[in-house]
């Protein structure tokens, strides 16, 4: 059973009313997110998609404040992308950030797009996968979070079929990996 993902969405979902907590709870993802950047080598001529990205969309955030690239934060929960779109106009990053409703699994993925960072609890992996793979152009970088062993049985796996590009080693409980894959 997994319960990690609901608990994480409304956790967040709470806290997005508080500017403090919000900033506080997103700012110990800042150093994935750069270990992220720094492997699919992204800078101010991306596009990157966020998949996944709940009503704090940390990623986009961080993504956009370090690398000056164009982010597009994309989520299938309506409340969600409410309050992420309140939450970045608070920041001032609604200029910045746009945020979508829509599903990466199943909604064809119609923003073009040179980097795509999937969120850990983000599912059907294998569909949106294929999904991205299916939209991107030759070139793209397709970012993903590997469950630590511990904690594999939470959230969806990866494709195995997959071809990996390069791995890079976070220290986060719940991940310890993000993994770059290439079209």
């Amino acid at each position: 059973m997994r319960i990690i993902q609901p608990i994480v969405g409304q956790w967040e979902k709470l806290i997005c009313s508080s500017k403090w907590l919000a900033q506080s709870y997103a700012r110990k993802y800042a150093s994935v997110v750069e270990r992220e950047i720094h492997l699919a080598s992204i800078t101010e001529k991306d596009v990157v998609l966020n998949i996944g990205c709940g009503a704090l969309p940390f990623t986009a955030i961080h993504t956009c404040q370090m690398t000056g690239a164009q982010v597009i934060a994309v989520d299938h929960d309506q409340s969600a992308v409410a309050r992420a779109r309140r939450f970045l106009t608070k920041l001032g990053l609604a200029d910045k950030v746009t945020v979508v409703l829509s599903d990466a699994a199943t909604d064809p993925i119609r923003q073009e797009f040179t980097v795509a960072i999937v969120a850990l609890q983000a599912e059907p992996k294998k569909a949106i996968t294929e999904n991205l793979i299916g939209a991107a152009k030759p070139g793209a970088r397709l970012v993903f979070r590997r469950p630590n062993k511990g904690w594999a049985k939470h959230y969806d796996q990866l494709p195995g079929q997959m071809k990996v590009a390069h791995t890079i080693p976070q220290d986060k409980r719940t991940f310890d990996a993000s993994i770059l894959v290439t079209k």
